[in-house]
């Protein structure tokens, strides 16, 4: 597959600059970055997502179910992960609110596979295919907010279109584990306030609204490998993120942000997720049967120690304690999940 995938690849011009990452010390994971860094110029290439104009043609094709699989689209078709995916949103909504929304928890729209290299053996794909997906997701969401005795809503609705490259191995019409996804999602975000003074400052100055509104990129690479107590799974996901001192200035700035997650095997049921934003720490969870389940570790840099204020007082700081990650300080939270949702439980069982 490593060969395959750097024919398709190699042709596209290489530049990169320096951004920063997590420091890993698994081999699987820290092979995973090298590749990311190699990859990263190829990916941001100009025309890299451009859609094939045609499928090839073949003498076999993929069922519609394992395209889905092959383009990490589980989450997308009802016989995969869509209905579980749904029951546990569904279930943690319950859990926390008291009521289970109605509203889907994924809206996928616009589902286009375009198989561009399918090697066959016969009728049967076998060998390691190339495609490109495209989709769209819809999102809508409300959040209330409560301050003294006003109540104030927000109201987001957000499109998500994503271009994806896909190259994966295929034995005798069946996806394999190993897979590369390069993908560019742009997301267009319009807001509005119930509160009328924060409705005319964000929607009302042109300036304020376009930053804050304005659609915005991502362009990701995964990297997964083996199943089971095998997997392992790397996401680089680079973006720019506003800096909110140049909200109302004529340029604003935005600043490169790289997400890291890295997806851990444990055995057939279980994994641990970390998650870093640049080479800082974010959050470490436990799951099991794709929910949930277990400790759910966040961290957050410890601005108050620089600021020499006292944090033990602060809103929802009540269980934190402080620690030191690499040199830096962090203020690290627990929090107990069983079955996809939070549970008062230590210690916190895993099984």
């Amino acid at each position: 597959m490593r060969k395959l995938y750097w024919i398709a690849l190699a042709a596209l011009p290489m530049t990169a600059s320096a951004i920063d990452f997590p420091s890993i010390q698994d081999a699987t994971f820290a092979a995973m970055l090298e590749r990311y860094k190699a990859d990263r110029a190829i990916i941001e290439a100009p025309g890299f997502f451009t859609a094939p104009a045609a499928p090839v043609t073949a003498s076999c094709t993929l069922p519609e179910i394992e395209l889905y699989r092959a383009a990490g689209l589980d989450a997308a078709h009802p016989d995969l992960l869509a209905k579980k995916i749904e029951r546990n949103g569904r279930r943690y909504m319950r859990a926390v609110t008291g009521t289970a929304s109605t509203t889907p928890m994924l809206d996928f729209r616009n589902i286009r596979f375009t198989v561009t290299e399918l090697p066959c053996e016969g009728d049967v794909a076998n060998g390691v295919i190339k495609m490109f997906v495209s989709y769209d997701n819809i999102s809508d969401s409300t959040n209330t907010s409560t301050s003294g005795s006003t109540t104030s809503t927000t109201t987001t609705h957000s499109l998500t279109h994503t271009d994806r490259w896909v190259v994966r191995a295929v034995a005798k019409g069946v996806v394999q584990d190993d897979v590369a996804l390069y993908s560019r999602m742009t997301t267009a975000v319009e807001t509005h306030y119930s509160d009328p003074a924060v409705e005319k400052i964000i929607n009302g100055n042109k300036k304020v609204n376009a930053a804050v509104n304005r659609p915005y990129e991502v362009t990701m690479a995964n990297y997964t490998t083996g199943h089971g107590a095998s997997l392992r799974g790397a996401t680089f996901s680079l973006s720019s993120e506003l800096d909110p001192m140049t909200v109302t200035s004529s340029k604003p700035q935005f600043n490169a942000v790289m997400t890291t997650t890295l997806i851990s095997g444990v055995d057939d049921l279980r994994s641990v997720i970390s998650t870093y934003r640049n080479a800082d720490i974010l959050v470490v969870y436990h799951t099991k049967d794709d929910a949930m389940h277990g400790e759910n570790i966040t961290y957050m840099e410890n601005v108050y120690k620089k600021m020499k204020v006292a944090w033990q007082g602060m809103p929802g700081m009540e269980d934190a304690r402080e620690t030191v990650v690499n040199g830096k300080d962090f203020l690290e939270t627990h929090t107990c999940f069983q079955d996809g949702v939070p549970a008062k439980m230590s210690p916190c069982p895993w099984e």
